[in-house]
């Protein structure tokens, strides 16, 4: 849905109250129906006379509270930190104030298990409509139902209204319907933590420096694999005769060594341990010379298998690829979920909000672990 956002100038006129009363309502909602407007315009250079004047206008004398726009941006934590301290300290001695923080945490806090409905950003745009009641006069008005993101999935289209409700995603338990609505709303995912070191410090491997790998791993790497034979690939090594990867499950230290191949590709030739974390190497024969990756003293490379209770689960999902992309980053598994916001993305050409959820997984896949 074509969509326009609020100016630099937009923004400058509202916090001067310059606008009059058509481009102030144009203008509020705007902010009803878009996040990223809302977060610019709480994010907005001002100086403390414009605070002041808009408490004026709102009855609220010279000792102005802190305007609706800067609590949810305080709340939000996108506030420069001059401006945060200085709201610190307003609310050591603003009672009112601080009990709307409280109130806007607890939404917050509540906002993954709580069904659909206003959550604190959605009732930022009820408040901009009704600061705008005030300032001039008017009847109090609702702000209708609009329509913040859509997008074309395998079993068509998903939306997200302004009230925070998420049509066409199929039946989903409350915090996966919470991470779909984050993730159309915001563009942000929640993605586990690396899994690049998952059974503790990255560390080394250890023994002699080798020269410069000619040959690479490619997958898995760094992320949660969903089957418990995952297929493993490297790069070829030119002129390398054969292959033979090692791997080592982290908790027990048993080894599981496949056979010879030729080919840079090998499956396990029975089932790794269900939520269990394994390095893995492969050894190339060179000339008669054998050549490790990774070799010393490189971090292992690291893949933890998904535990059964989340295999079954995530079987379950609806037919979606946003579904099962938000779900799957949420769970580690970094190689699923970005197959499924390319296939996305083809479905969607242009659209900013995939784009972004696709680079937030590739960027999670080269970010080393702490």
């Amino acid at each position: 849905m074509p969509h326009h956002h609020v100016t630099d100038a937009d923004i400058a006129s509202f916090l001067a109250r310059q606008m009059d009363a058509q481009a102030l309502l144009a203008f509020t909602d705007r902010l009803a129906a878009c996040d990223e407007c809302r977060d610019r315009t709480a994010r907005a250079p001002r100086d403390r006379s414009a605070d002041v004047a808009l408490g004026e206008a709102l009855g609220l004398g010279a000792e102005a509270h802190v305007p609706e726009l800067e609590l949810h941006a305080f709340v939000d934590g996108t506030l420069d930190e001059p401006r945060r301290l200085d709201i610190e300290a307003h609310l050591e001695s603003c009672s009112m104030c601080a009990a709307e923080v409280a109130d806007l945490r607890a939404f917050v806090a509540a906002r993954a298990q709580a069904k659909p409905a206003f959550s604190w950003r959605y009732a930022l745009a009820a408040a901009a409509v009704l600061v705008l009641g005030v300032v001039l006069g008017q009847v109090w008005r609702t702000p209708s139902v609009t329509l913040i993101a859509q997008l074309t999935d395998e079993g068509g289209l998903i939306t997200l209204d302004s009230q925070g409700i998420v049509e066409g995603a199929g039946v989903l338990a409350d915090d996966e319907q919470g991470r779909v609505r984050d993730a159309l709303g915001s563009g942000r995912l929640s993605i586990a933590a690396s899994a690049d070191s998952p059974g503790g410090t990255r560390g080394t491997l250890r023994g002699p420096a080798d020269a410069p790998a000619v040959f690479v791993l490619v997958s898995p790497v760094g992320t949660v694999v969903m089957e418990r034979q995952p297929v493993l690939q490297w790069t070829t090594a030119p002129g390398a005769t054969r292959y033979v990867v090692t791997l080592q499950q982290e908790q027990t230290g048993e080894l599981v060594t496949g056979p010879p191949v030729t080919a840079p590709t090998w499956t396990p030739d029975r089932p790794l341990d269900a939520g269990a974390t394994y390095a893995w190497q492969v050894t190339a024969t060179l000339d008669g010379v054998e050549q490790l990756s990774p070799a010393p003293p490189a971090p292992p490379a690291r893949f933890r298998v998904l535990p059964a209770a989340d295999a079954e689960r995530l079987a379950r999902l609806p037919a979606s690829h946003l579904v099962r992309g938000v779900a799957y980053a949420h769970a580690g598994l970094l190689d699923e979920s970005e197959r499924e916001f390319t296939t996305l993305a083809a479905a969607n050409p242009g659209s900013a909000l995939v784009e972004r959820l696709l680079q937030q997984v590739r960027t999670a896949r080269s970010t080393p672990a702490p």
